[in-house]
Formats: structure tokens, sequence, C-alpha cells
């Protein structure tokens, strides 16, 4: 059997991202490799310990874009870990939905992204779209806090 050449490209904007907490799922699949920087067009909120993009017409959302083997079920711990289950979508946390993601020179590819099914009340908008400069400000600001 030949192994397929094709290549499954994700875009990342939390805790799966390079120097965050979940960054070892992507790290341990073989045959991972980010591309880099990119972006969504999508809103970002706080869900208190990892973010959450929705669809919309305003805002993008930073994050990085990951290329990873095609293999089956290449993305099923990925799902596991967004809480994510193709057969009851309608009761998962997140979706894997494809979205259109601009890279720094503009140029537009598709790639799975995880969105949140559903906005909880709670969550707060990240109006830059970044989950690291979010958790930077929110950390000198509870550093201040403590003075």
């Amino acid at each position: 059997m030949i192994a397929s050449c094709r290549r499954i490209r994700l875009f990342v904007y939390g805790s799966l991202m390079r120097g965050q907490e979940a960054h070892h799922l992507l790290d341990e699949m073989r045959g991972a490799r980010r591309i880099g920087r990119a972006s969504i067009r999508a809103r970002l909120f706080d869900l208190r310990r990892y973010p959450g993009a929705v669809h919309a017409d305003v805002g993008r959302v930073h994050g990085e874009l990951w290329e990873l083997d095609s293999r089956p079920g290449a993305l099923a711990r990925l799902d596991r870990y967004e809480a994510f289950d193709r057969q009851r979508a309608n009761k998962s946390l997140f979706v894997r939905q494809h979205a259109a993601v601009r890279l720094p020179d503009r140029t537009v590819v598709r790639a799975w992204a995880y969105f949140l099914r559903r906005l909880p009340m709670t969550a707060a908008v990240i109006e830059n779209g970044d989950w690291r400069a979010h958790r930077r400000l929110m950390r000198h600001q509870e550093g201040c806090q403590r003075l």
C-alpha cells in the first residue's frame, strides 16, 4: 500500500499553539509541521482556561497554521482534547470545521479549525483576537493587583 502524500492543514489559536499548555499534543504527532503565523475571520472569547473562536463577519483570530500527516485518525486525539465528537457534534463543546486561513503574505488556504458550538453567556470577547497577548496582559494585571 502506498502512503498518501496529502497533508491535513490545521489552524490553532489557543492552548495548542507553541509555548501553550497543550502544545505537546501537536509535538507528539508524527510528521506535524508548523507552517507559521496565520489568522481567520472570527471573534475570540476568553473562557478562562482557554479561548474559543466563533464565526463572525468582523474581527480576526490570530494563531498558527500546522500541517499534519493525513493518516486515518490523525485528528482523533485532537478531537478528544477539544471535546469534539463527530457522532454527537450537536452536544460537543467545539466543532471542527473548515476555515479560510490567511497567511502573513495574504495567501488564503483552507484548513480545519475548532470553533465553539455555542457561546457561553459568561465569555468575554478578546478584542485583539490574540490569545497569547491576552494571557500576558491578564498575568500582568494579576501581578499588579498583588502589589
